[in-house]
């Protein structure tokens, strides 16, 4: 088995990526800032370039994934007003182009994964000040894979729409969001990388779930909001 996961450095890729080098599985990688588990393949790439979802599958022309996950996102906080046309490219890039271009060139290629997983986020459906850009992405993001799961079938293609996950100093950089967020939510946490590894393999295990976007927020979306 062999698995791509765009933005393998990060808090929760990285995650995944130790997670699936634990199975056994082949593990290849994107990375821009920061390092990779040892034992993955990583590809020096940066997905906030136009064309550069392109140009990772031809890159990754020989290669032949089970699993692809698109987990790289660009999570910059800037008001509307703040805005310039460089960072609006880039965010929209890394969020939702450059796996748009990757998936394309992928299926000219005739190589079906099994399935394909985007790790979207509750702003795609909330509004938060400062966050315009980025929900829009994971909105957009959200909409591509639907049409994906039926243009692409049989590969399943499914989304997973995260609420605030836990990283290291978070609590300590943010106090009063994360206090907001634990009195809304009914599980009264943050998620952890523990329970998205949950979530993507119930994904993929699951042969009968395709175009769905599973909700892993830890109950906010049963609640008035936060």
């Amino acid at each position: 088995m062999s698995v791509l996961i765009t933005g393998g450095s990060g808090n929760l890729g990285g995650a995944l990526v130790q997670h699936f080098l634990n199975s056994g599985t082949s593990v290849t990688t994107t990375s821009h800032l920061g390092s990779t588990p040892v034992g993955a393949t990583s590809i020096a790439i940066d997905l906030s370039r136009p064309g550069s979802g392109e140009e990772l599958a031809l890159r990754l022309a020989a290669e032949d994934f089970k699993v692809i996950i698109h987990n790289a996102a660009d999570q910059s906080v800037a008001e509307i007003a703040q805005q310039d046309s460089k960072a609006i490219h880039a965010m929209l890039s890394t969020n939702l182009a450059s796996i748009a271009e990757f998936t394309s060139a992928w299926a000219r290629s005739k190589k079906v994964p099994e399935s394909i997983i985007g790790i979207s986020s509750v702003e795609a459906a909330s509004a938060r000040p400062g966050h315009a850009l980025y929900g829009a992405s994971k909105a957009g993001l959200s909409a591509y894979l639907r049409t994906a799961a039926v243009e692409l079938a049989p590969t399943r293609v499914n989304s997973i729409r995260l609420g605030l996950m836990d990283r290291a100093g978070l609590r300590e950089q943010w106090p009063t969001g994360v206090q907001a967020w634990e009195r809304a939510v009914p599980t009264g946490r943050m998620g952890t990388p523990a329970d998205l590894i949950q979530a993507i393999e119930y994904l993929n295990a699951a042969s009968w779930v395709t175009g769905a976007e599973l909700v892993l927020d830890g109950g906010l979306s049963a609640t008035a909001g936060w």
